[in-house]
């Protein structure tokens, strides 16, 4: 009987208990990638401050252990940072029943002092950006790419897609969750104290996953490009690979068909021009055999005085 009094107690808490809004949950993480930030000084506390905005009341900001809301203004103020720190600001979806997504943002606090700037310090860091350089490597969990960069020194770090990544105790910065045939511009920019920062862009093409890799159409065709990569720089179909196919089946190799459409393009352009020329080049010929038969006429006549 207590059993079944504690379960009657408790029966409107478990049945008002609210479920996850996925909708809600959806915006949020969009949200999350335009909360934007700035650094201030406070010159009589001698510190930074950094604002946020775009907080809106489906989010919230985690730093230190404390826990940031966005005001009226959708803005959260975090005081007290130190000169020449680098912080990790981590920002949260907050939506009721919901599990957490999170992004992370981390800032560089500047220096307050009156150095001036190492150029030879600037100018190697300069040169150790042109140094990086990354693979892609295919996620088959989640069906995404991650790019891992390599060369990644700590006077140098990347910004991609609002979020500041630097380089781990191996100099490698790992970006994950890329998609199929994107394109991701990552920004590298020097960070050397006192001075202005110099960057570069670099741009990663991530391939598209060859589906009718080791497919059972594929089967004996492996030394294809369309059937034996299991990744392309283009989106595969079957299409391309019946007809690549089949020209393999015909003798015809790659090579060969390029030269084919050659061929078949100068010989319809050929065609196409005598299609819409066809009218004036026969008026062209008539009037050529004309003007030649009258100058013959006229030859002969002269030729023999009459």
């Amino acid at each position: 009987m207590k059993i079944l009094f504690v379960l009657l107690m408790l029966f409107p808490v478990l049945v008002s208990a609210d479920e996850c809004d996925y909708n809600k949950l959806s915006k949020a993480t969009k949200l999350m990638q335009e909360v934007k930030y700035e650094v201030n000084y406070n010159e009589k506390k001698g510190t930074f401050s950094s604002t946020f905005y775009n907080v809106d009341d489906l989010l919230s900001l985690e730093y230190s252990d404390d826990i940031y809301f966005g005001d009226d203004n959708n803005k959260v103020i975090i005081n007290g940072l130190k000169e020449g720190s680098n912080i990790k600001v981590i920002v949260r979806t907050n939506v009721h029943g919901c599990s957490s997504n999170s992004t992370v943002k981390y800032i560089n606090v500047p220096n307050v002092n009156n150095k001036e700037c190492d150029y030879d310090e600037l100018s190697l860091a300069t040169k150790l950006m042109q140094e990086v350089n990354y693979e892609v490597n295919y996620n088959k969990k989640n069906n995404t790419f991650d790019v891992t960069f390599y060369n990644v020194v700590d006077m140098i770090y990347f910004e991609y897609l609002n979020n500041l990544y630097y380089g781990d105790d191996n100099n490698e910065i790992i970006i994950k969750g890329l998609k199929e045939g994107s394109k991701a511009k990552i920004k590298i920019s020097t960070s050397v104290s006192n001075c202005s920062s110099n960057f570069t862009n670099k741009y990663v093409n991530v391939p598209f996953v060859n589906k009718y890799f080791k497919s059972e159409i594929c089967e004996g065709y492996e030394h294809l490009k369309p059937c034996g990569a299991e990744f392309l720089e283009y989106e595969n179909n079957l299409s391309i690979v019946k007809n690549a196919i089949e020209n393999d089946n015909k003798g015809i190799s790659p090579d060969d068909k390029d030269k084919l459409e050659v061929e078949k393009t100068f010989l319809m352009s050929v065609i196409s021009f005598i299609k819409n020329w066809w009218f004036k080049i026969i008026i062209m010929i008539l009037v050529t055999i004309i003007t030649v038969m009258i100058y013959n006429s006229r030859y002969r006549k002269l030729k023999h005085g009459i």
